[in-house]
């Protein structure tokens, strides 16, 4: 038995000819349910009445629950398949969560583009998410790292970003701090 905080869902469209303008896509309708013992069911989110088209949703749930079986359930008709691509199942084990990133190093090259970063493992942590951004309270750009150090190519030659490396495990996320790297 396992605490359910939140559900992502990701369809696979298979056989939805997304590209014929005469076919239009129809956006799935679906319902998902949990149990303790894979006989009696309690709906977790219904998305029975939905109308965007939202292949990959992430439903978090008001309150999280307890359970050991999750199913979802098609509740539409399609102009395709309902084809799950994945179903991610999400939730806090009893514990601590990990340290916080204390050091955090960025360097830069000959190669603008390219910037690597490096840091101290966090005490506890399995894994690491870099954010980053040109404004400090914007950082929507995220790569994750199960080891303390990750290479990236993908930034502008003059600009000046900012970063945070968030720590992570089973029991929760630690916020790092922001910092502003200027070359």
């Amino acid at each position: 038995m396992k605490r359910v905080n939140a559900v992502q869902t990701n369809f696979a469209d298979e056989g939805f000819g997304m590209y014929d303008p005469a076919n239009p896509k129809s956006p799935y309708k679906y319902v998902i349910e949990v149990s303790k013992d894979g006989k009696s069911w309690t709906a977790v989110a219904d998305k029975s009445a939905n109308d965007t088209d939202n292949p990959h949703t992430l439903v978090v749930l008001p309150k999280a629950v307890k359970a050991r079986f999750v199913k979802i359930t098609n509740c539409g008709n399609l102009t395709g398949k309902f084809s799950v691509m994945d179903l991610r199942v999400f939730g806090l084990a009893k514990g601590k969560a990990p340290a916080a990133v204390d050091d955090f190093n960025i360097g830069r090259g000959d190669n603008r583009q390219r910037m690597t970063f490096n840091w101290t493992p966090a005490a506890g942590a399995q894994g690491y998410i870099l954010h980053w951004g040109t404004d400090p309270d914007e950082l929507y750009s995220t790569c994750e790292s199960l080891i303390p150090e990750i290479e990236l190519g993908m930034f502008s030659t003059d600009q000046d970003y900012y970063f945070r490396v968030d720590s992570f495990n089973e029991s929760g996320l630690t916020t790092g701090k922001t910092v502003k790297h200027v070359d």
